[in-house]
């Protein structure tokens, strides 16, 4: 009885394993095939326009940082919240033509010219397929999919795992995917059609609403093969119904004034703004290059994004608004400072 219990364990043990492992396997998506066809892709990748990005690991940090293990596992000192960071109450299906809602990290919600727009949504409480890594903050994942509307269109702007959430694609109801070249695959290996991939400078077009994907300094990858598919941000243009950007992630660099010279001024900004490091500081932007871009762009109001929900980066966990709030106030850039999900208009100023 004893080795019948201990072989049916051992059985069950290994199915459940199975059924883990295919399960994660599947969050990874898929890379596109055949190759795809951009000006932007060459010898086998996609690659920043102009080509400047060199990665520089996690282990370019001090020594004292305790490098890669400590900065995944260790939930100590100033880099996370000392308490469950605030949130307000689910109130999506009431969104009026010009509001649009911080979701936290990097996700909105917006509503122009009638229709919902949903950029980066992020359900999952983990930024990573490795169990005990980088966790939402207490309080900041508050929502599910039962609390959103309709969304017209899922803007997502690339593969990496704090943007492209697989809980989010599977349990969300959406019409139409808007996202880079390659990204495409991974929605259709989670059995997604209604998807359009777009190229830098490339548009979707209904009605009076304008949807442009706009280049970005970063890079791609779920697993271990990156730059697959493309990055970038999106310029949602409703016309007298109002314009807004979002950068997407990405490092500081010339496109943004071109990008506020073809399609600026807008009303409001939301830009890449924190888990900024030294080593990654061209796929990044500092806080007071987040509120240049605001200014190279003719931004009326700006948003920050890529804060308050996951650490990604060595910096304390409210260094990111304490500085870009500083560096706007000097400036004159208008500003906001939202809690996770409180309405605002996009041309609300502070």
């Amino acid at each position: 009885m004893t080795r019948r219990y201990f072989v049916l364990g051992a059985l069950a043990t290994v199915v459940a394993g199975g059924v883990y492992s295919w399960n994660l396997w599947r969050k990874f998506g898929a890379l596109p095939e055949p190759t795809p066809i951009s000006p932007n892709w060459e010898d086998g990748a996609f690659h920043n326009l102009p080509n400047t990005y060199v990665y520089a690991g996690l282990d370019k940090e001090p020594l004292e940082t305790g490098g890669w293990l400590k900065f995944f596992l260790a939930c100590d000192g100033d880099r996370y919240p000392p308490a469950p960071v605030p949130s307000a109450p689910a109130d999506f299906h009431s969104l009026k033509d010009g509001e649009f809602v911080w979701l936290g990290h990097s996700s909105f919600l917006l509503k122009l010219n009638g229709k919902i727009i949903c950029i980066d949504p992020v359900l999952s409480s983990r930024a990573s397929p490795v169990p005990f890594t980088i966790p939402a903050w207490p309080g900041a994942n508050p929502y599910q999919a039962a609390d959103f509307p309709f969304i017209d269109y899922l803007c997502v702007s690339h593969d990496h795992w704090d943007h492209l959430d697989y809980k989010a694609v599977k349990n969300l109801d959406y019409g139409h995917v808007l996202c880079g070249k390659g990204v495409g695959a991974h929605f259709g290996a989670w059995g997604r059609k209604n998807f359009t991939e777009l190229d830098w400078w490339e548009e979707w077009r209904e009605g009076p609403l304008r949807i442009v994907f706009t280049p970005s300094q970063h890079f791609s990858g779920r697993g271990l093969t990156r730059n697959q598919s493309l990055w970038g941000g999106f310029v949602v243009d409703a016309g007298s119904g109002g314009k807004v950007y979002f950068t997407g992630d990405g490092g500081y660099g010339h496109h943004f004034a071109e990008i506020g010279r073809r399609y600026g001024p807008f009303e409001s900004i939301f830009p890449d703004t924190g888990q900024y490091n030294r080593a990654w500081s061209t796929v990044h932007m500092f806080p007071e290059q987040a509120v240049r871009a605001a200014q190279d762009t003719r931004s009326l109001l700006a948003c920050p994004a890529h804060i308050g929900k996951f650490t990604l980066a060595w910096h304390a966990w409210d260094e990111p608004t304490r500085r870009f709030s500083k560096k706007a106030e000097e400036v004159g850039q208008k500003y906001i400072l939202p809690i996770i999900g409180e309405k605002f208009r996009i041309d609300d100023d502070k």
